[in-house]
């Protein structure tokens, strides 16, 4: 049985194997401390990398309104930077945490993120009456933290959080199978062309 170049060719690229959609799974969590307060003026942080470009199904960041959910709900900013993106979300007055997973207070997050270092600030804006305790928010604190890292790395911040993903297949893998099952299709035609 005789194999042309081309079917050789497309058997070595079906052989290949494909990059698949990895789990990602960032966090940390563990004994909960209680709150750590957010004052006006006050900014606090938290960082991450991811390994691979990433396909976002959740992410939540534990922060409670007002004094560990007292008075105030006040004004914080919370802004994402890092991998030559950059998003920010104003949480004022009456924010509440909401249900849905793709949120931030009750913003939309991102859907997908490029494979780099992040960093997340937390800053608190205003607080308004009554004020109780000078914080407009409070960020869940964990002691001692535990860390999850499926995916990617957390910076050792003990401030509850949490990322859920997958990972983003390298077009080229997806490119090179296609081309080989392309082969294979073109060589099974020929053959069969050639047969009646």
């Amino acid at each position: 049985m005789k194999f042309s170049g081309l079917a050789i060719l497309a058997l070595v690229m079906l052989c290949v194997p494909v990059a698949k959609a990895d789990p990602v799974h960032l966090g940390v969590g563990g004994r909960e401390l209680g709150p750590t307060p957010l004052f006006v003026g006050e900014g606090k942080a938290l960082g991450f990398d991811l390994a691979a470009d990433t396909q976002i199904t959740s992410l939540q960041f534990e922060i409670i309104p007002g004094f560990d959910g007292f008075g105030s709900f006040g004004t914080i900013s919370v802004t994402l930077t890092g991998a030559d993106v950059s998003y920010s979300w104003l949480l004022t007055d009456g924010w509440r945490p909401c249900t849905t997973t793709v949120t931030l207070g009750c913003e939309v997050i991102p859907s997908f993120l490029p494979a780099g270092g992040y960093s997340v600030e937390f800053q608190g804006i205003s607080c308004t009456d009554p004020c109780v305790g000078g914080e407009p928010a409070s960020l869940t604190f964990y002691e001692p933290a535990t860390y999850t890292e499926i995916g990617g790395t957390v910076s050792r911040d003990p401030y509850g959080f949490n990322l859920v993903g997958n990972t983003v297949p390298e077009p080229s893998s997806i490119a090179l199978f296609g081309t080989g099952m392309a082969g294979l299709m073109a060589f099974t035609r020929r053959r069969i062309r050639t047969a009646s």
